[in-house]
């Protein structure tokens, strides 16, 4: 098992690229995290439609379920040799990378819905790929993984969502209401009680639920109009100050969630019209 997880493609791309440059590689990795789940949720609700939306947000769902599940399978220790630089120190296993995994799903799903060519999510993997590897908190092999773990559910995906999106749309949105606050007040409960939100990941994760469920909501009963793109940037003062000024990851989440979903579709309708948004089966 050891000969699978070696340094040395570490290494060799942190000498490709350089001594000293991790700030990049911090951005683009965020494509694989919360960010990029506000980012491919905004972007597939301005461009496509609600249905589209959920598809994604579905998505994000199977990534945390089967994180859970692999971190419970697999133990392997984070890189750590002196031929490599660890520009970031995490304490969760290695396999499978985390970021590649997310990016995997996130960007994958909308080639599956056929709304992307191949080649986006491609290249969003290969860079969020990279990026784990420079900063060398993972081994080629973790990144492989995932891709490979992202591909198989991707597969699954495709024809599960079909069947649950017909059913959710028969559901009254009263139903909807319900299991959505009620998962609300799930989590802020088990972060009041300490039970949840112990990692930077996790609370960054808390923090797409606690946004994007109320978000999700107002915009499905209040909004005829599909976002204008360029409100998206909106997210940006949030991602900056979560970054550069050390702002909660689960505040600055929520936050960007709640502006992509909602805020951003209310105010193009309040300038726009009323027109009706598209939304596919869902809606």
């Amino acid at each position: 098992m050891n000969e699978l997880f070696q340094p040395e493609p570490i290494a060799l791309v942190q000498r490709f690229f350089g001594p000293g440059h991790p700030e990049w590689f911090w951005v683009i990795a965020e494509l694989g995290t919360a960010w990029g789940v506000v980012l491919a949720i905004g972007l597939a609700l301005a461009l496509w439609g609600r249905a589209d939306a959920y598809a994604v947000a579905g998505v994000v769902v199977v990534n945390a379920l089967a994180s859970l599940a692999l971190n419970q399978l697999f133990d392997v220790p984070r890189p750590n040799h002196p031929s490599i630089v660890r520009y970031e120190i995490i304490e969760i296993g290695s396999f499978p990378s985390g970021h590649v995994l997310l990016a995997t799903l996130l960007w994958g799903v909308l080639y599956i819905r056929r709304r992307v060519p191949l080649w986006i999510p491609a290249l969003v993997v290969l860079l969020v790929s990279l990026s784990r590897l420079y900063l060398g908190v993972h081994y080629l092999t973790d990144v492989v993984g995932a891709v490979l773990i992202g591909a198989l559910l991707l597969a699954a995906y495709g024809p599960l969502w079909r069947r649950l999106e017909g059913w959710l749309a028969k559901r009254p949105f009263r139903a909807l209401a319900a299991a959505g606050l009620l998962g609300v007040a799930v989590v802020l409960a088990g972060l009041a009680a300490g039970l949840l939100g112990s990692g930077e990941y996790e609370r960054e994760a808390l923090g797409v639920v606690l946004g994007g469920v109320p978000a999700f909501l107002l915009e499905r009963r209040f909004i005829h109009r599909a976002p204008h793109p360029a409100l998206l940037a909106g997210i940006v003062p949030l991602a900056l100050a979560h970054r550069l000024a050390g702002a909660e990851g689960l505040v600055m989440i929520a936050l960007a969630m709640f502006w992509s979903v909602f805020l951003a579709p209310w105010l193009t309708q309040r300038h726009r019209g009323t027109e009706k948004l598209s939304s596919g089966k869902v809606g």
